[in-house]
């Protein structure tokens, strides 16, 4: 039921057509992110990879074919791995945007509000989020090799962390620590991993990791109103025992911030 729930909860669709219809701050935002990801940095991966690639890569004329391997290396590092990053940097900025009005227009409030933080104490944070999450990526990919069950325990990894992206900011905006965040995903394991699987499964269609990104920047605005239209709905069904997912990633990522503490102060 909990696991139909976030399922549900991650295809409200009609109602997300509704919200940008009626916010054309929003609206331009999507779209603007659409042209961005979509046509731009997806369509050029796509080219690239399907079309270009193959087209060129099976030449009968040596020569030729070191000319067009070289061609297509200059339009990858010069055109489509700049729009990548310059695309990414971009989305940085717009996320925030995008959850601060959807958070506005759902619970009726101000969103997203800054909150007195020293530099330190905020760049340590994040730090500390960003080295915790990436953790997690690798044990999603990692367990992808255990035998039998590795697909499907790799696929419940990442649908849990597309859901922890989608709640994000809603939560950031409520003041929750890492920590409580992560409480929040294990307490509600079932429901969390209902609500990205869709998402999981969108990034997934491509086998190819630049690919897989892009199509995660491409609908990741959306996944940010849905998560927070269902923040606002008051999903309460905690799971009677807490599974915990973060466990792994937590240890080792406290192992390399002990480690890093310990050659800064060498350094020192």
């Amino acid at each position: 039921m909990d696991f139909y729930l976030g399922f549900k909860d991650a295809n409200a669709w009609p109602t997300l057509f509704v919200l940008l219809y009626s916010s054309s701050r929003l609206r331009n935002l999507v779209f603007t992110s659409f042209v961005l990801n979509g046509l731009l940095t997806l369509g050029s991966l796509l080219v690239f990879e399907f079309i270009l690639f193959p087209m060129f890569n099976h030449s009968v004329f040596s020569w030729f074919y070191y000319v067009i391997i070289l061609v297509l290396f200059y339009f990858k590092s010069f055109w489509v791995l700049p729009l990548f990053f310059l695309s990414f940097l971009w989305q940085q900025r717009s996320h925030k945007r995008i959850a601060s009005l959807s958070i506005q227009v759902f619970s009726k409030s101000k969103s997203l509000a800054s909150r007195e933080k020293s530099v330190f104490t905020a760049i340590a944070a994040e730090s500390y989020r960003g080295i915790v999450l990436t953790c997690f990526l690798l044990q999603a990919y990692l367990v992808s090799y255990i035998p039998w069950i590795g697909s499907i325990v790799s696929f419940l990894n990442y649908s849990l962390i597309s859901s922890y992206y989608s709640f994000e900011f809603i939560w950031m905006d409520q003041g929750l620590s890492l920590e409580k965040r992560i409480e929040e995903l294990e307490s509600q394991t079932l429901y969390y991993l209902g609500f990205g699987f869709p998402f999981a499964f969108i990034s997934f269609i491509f086998p190819h990791v630049a690919l897989n990104q892009g199509c995660f920047l491409l609908f990741y605005p959306f996944f940010i109103m849905m998560g927070t239209r269902a923040f606002t709905l008051k999903r309460n069904q905690k799971s009677i025992i807490r599974i915990p997912w973060f466990y792994l990633s937590r240890k080792l990522a406290n192992v390399i911030v002990q480690r890093m503490s310990k050659n800064a102060i060498v350094d020192a």
